[in-house]
């Protein structure tokens, strides 16, 4: 009997020292051989969902003669009291507003577009324009703000700066052409010190070309498809259907 007990025993302590040499190697302290990192992939880009929050110009003409026109479209899910806005015009270089600039009256709906034509300008233009202003008696190397409350939201052109006779090149040039806001931008250039390159945030046509002036085309800010909101929209209009 005492044999046997011995004997159990013996096959115990055995086994528990069987079973210690597979313990884990954490467990002993043992260090494991260092693992090559693995790539971590890189986030998904992301997509500009930010809405506009302001005014800003979405179309300037500079065609022969006084076919001169701005565009300015409310992107906002308001409507703006336009009393409040002003757009400047400064000329050959000048760091100072000519006494062509001047104050904008009514209301801007949302999702819609204000036109302001040269007077001299073509029946065509002025058919669809909101108000006449000599703050059009630009050429290419004057530059335009556009301001809310006194503060600059958008520029087209360097203020103080004259680039001799026109910023751009090619079809983005601000001398004898019509520039249309890529679809993209959904906020104005508020710096008006900084050089100024057309190309960047808008695209060229030829000169005359006022196929779309009275609409303007974007991008969906929640990163659907775009559509066109033309300056005939009811004031009625509804936030989802120009958001979404």
């Amino acid at each position: 009997m005492r044999r046997t007990v011995f004997t159990i025993m013996s096959l115990v302590m055995i086994g528990s020292l069987v079973l210690a040499s597979f313990t884990p190697a954490a467990a002993q302290n043992v260090q494991l051989p260092q693992q090559e990192p693995q790539a971590q992939s890189k986030p998904a880009a992301r997509i500009a969902t930010a809405c506009p929050t302001d005014l800003f110009f979405s179309e300037y003409v500079e065609g022969s003669s006084n076919n001169k026109a701005l565009e300015i479209y409310n992107g906002t899910d308001a409507t703006v009291d336009l009393s409040q806005y002003r757009v400047n015009l400064y000329s050959n270089g000048s760091p100072t507003p000519s006494t062509n600039s001047t104050n904008l009256s009514g209301a801007l709906a949302p999702g819609t577009i204000f036109v302001i034509a040269n007077p001299a300008a073509s029946a065509e233009i002025l058919a669809v324009a909101n108000m006449t202003s000599m703050v059009t008696n630009f050429n290419g190397n004057d530059a335009l703000a556009l301001l809310h409350n006194g503060v600059i939201i958008d520029v087209i052109g360097q203020i103080g700066y004259d680039p001799g006779t026109a910023w751009g090149s090619g079809m983005t040039s601000t001398l004898d052409h019509t520039l249309r806001r890529k679809s993209s931008v959904m906020q104005g250039d508020a710096n008006g010190s900084d050089a100024f390159d057309p190309a960047l945030e808008w695209d060229g046509y030829a000169k005359d070309n006022i196929e779309d002036l009275g609409a303007h085309t974007i991008d969906s800010c929640g990163g659907g498809s775009s559509f066109t909101i033309a300056k005939s929209a009811p004031a009625s209009v509804e936030v989802s259907d120009v958001f979404t």
